[in-house]
């Protein structure tokens, strides 16, 4: 896999801060609606000569690899999502518990 790092930059100034092809005005999510539009890498550099099939499968590489990194930001979401509903039932439980002893300690002192 290519080393997308060497031509993605991310600038606040440019393109608001998406993640652009060597400081250029194209950023990798153009790149990839082109794609996702049927177009191939070839038909992208003949429109925008002033990138290569680097920047294309640089692109591509990028978009996989934050893929990834977003796969395992929500998979800490629900792990933390199931740990919540697991601590809820805990307490639950308990606040049942103890709501079950109260009404057995009412019911022997009303006797």
């Amino acid at each position: 896999m290519i080393d997308y790092k060497e031509f993605i930059t991310i600038n606040a100034g440019k393109r608001s801060g998406k993640p652009c092809i060597r400081n250029l005005r194209i950023t990798v999510y153009d790149i990839l609606k082109m794609l996702a539009n049927g177009m191939r890498p070839n038909q992208i550099i003949d429109d925008f000569p002033e990138l290569t099939e680097d920047d294309v499968y640089a692109s591509l590489a990028y978009a996989a690899d934050n893929g990834r990194s977003t796969e395992n930001q929500l998979d800490m979401h629900i792990k933390a999502s199931q740990e919540q509903v697991i601590r809820k039932e805990v307490v639950d439980a308990d606040a049942d518990f103890f709501q079950r002893k109260r009404d057995m300690i009412h019911k022997l002192i009303n006797l």
